[in-house]
């Protein structure tokens, strides 16, 4: 049973759960995380059974996640680890939902190599898994950001590939994983391919999404930027 002290905890994580990516209520129930979290992890392990307090805490990381409390986030990981006896260096199959967390941190914090290194275990691990697909996705955006760029643009036309052929022109997923190609190739002086890929998600993008969505935005910022940067190599050829 969890201990009463730590309902309020459990009625977030499950409140946060249930939002729209967890970003309504960020300002109303962000104090009241971090509120909850402010006990030490060992302390809050000690309120009920380690499997019924890990996936709450599990939940409340990913709300610091999107709500990008960073240090809050990387705290409560090593607070786990110990807890644990577990370290991301030394990874474990038992502990794949704290490695997909880990590596938003790691990511967040500056550290894509360590990213990198624990996304290729995930990905590895994860051979038949449903979520291989979205690994990839990630552990190639890792790539890009460690600036092993080469890989990153394989992988990343791997997973396009495949959601090209097995979800809707309009998928979020989809049109996630084709923004970050043409980013990539961007990156690696594949500019023309670039264009034309932001072009095709923009265009999807204006049909389907309204015009004050933030990822139509980003889109249509993306697709200004590289159309700039080739009028300016046009304009000094």
């Amino acid at each position: 049973m969890l201990h009463s002290d730590m309902l309020p905890l459990q009625v977030f994580a499950d409140t946060w759960k249930g939002a729209k990516g967890g970003q309504v209520y960020d300002e109303q129930l962000g104090p009241h995380v971090q509120a909850f979290l402010s006990p030490s992890v060992e302390a809050m392990f000690s309120f009920s059974a380690l499997e019924t307090m890990l996936p709450i805490l599990l939940k409340c990381g990913w709300a610091l996640s999107t709500m990008r409390e960073d240090i809050k986030l990387e705290t409560l990981l090593e607070g786990i680890y110990k807890v644990l006896k577990i370290a991301p260096s030394d990874p474990s199959q038992k502990h794949m939902r704290i490695w997909d967390l880990s590596v938003w941190s790691m990511g967040y914090m500056g550290h894509p190599s360590q990213a990198v290194a624990l996304l290729e275990y995930v990905v590895k691990v994860r051979e038949t898994h449903p979520d291989r697909l979205s690994s990839q996705h990630e552990l190639a955006v890792a790539y890009y950001n460690n600036r092993q760029t080469e890989k990153a643009v394989s992988l990343l036309e791997h997973v396009v590939k495949i959601k090209e052929t097995t979800l809707a022109e309009t998928h979020p997923s989809r049109l996630v994983s084709q923004h970050a190609l043409a980013i990539v190739y961007n990156a690696s002086g594949q500019s023309e391919k670039a264009l034309v890929l932001l072009k095709h998600v923009v265009a999807v993008e204006s049909r389907d999404l309204s015009e004050d969505n933030p990822s139509r935005l980003i889109s249509i910022r993306a697709l200004q930027a590289i159309e700039s940067q080739l009028a300016i190599g046009e304009h000094k050829v």
